[in-house]
């Protein structure tokens, strides 16, 4: 209490207390990775044959979380 109470005399007779702030932001993010794959085999006769696998299907959205903390200090 003593340190606020210094610092708002100060304030008022002296100069402008300008507190300072660290600030940490937190973003998280889901990337979904999906997978096919298509095969074309030419044989010697000239007969062709294709192959494809279906892509899996995507997860549901997964909502994107994001923090912000303060910390306000003095120079002291």
């Amino acid at each position: 209490m003593r340190l606020l109470n210094d610092k708002r005399v100060m304030t008022i007779h002296q100069q402008p207390v300008r507190p300072r702030a660290h600030v940490n932001v937190r973003n998280s993010k889901h990337i979904t990775i999906s997978e096919s794959i298509s095969i074309v085999i030419t044989r010697a006769n000239g007969t062709v044959e294709r192959w494809e696998s279906k892509p899996t299907p995507p997860p549901a959205p997964v909502k994107t979380n994001v923090t912000t903390e303060w910390q306000w200090y003095f120079n002291e």
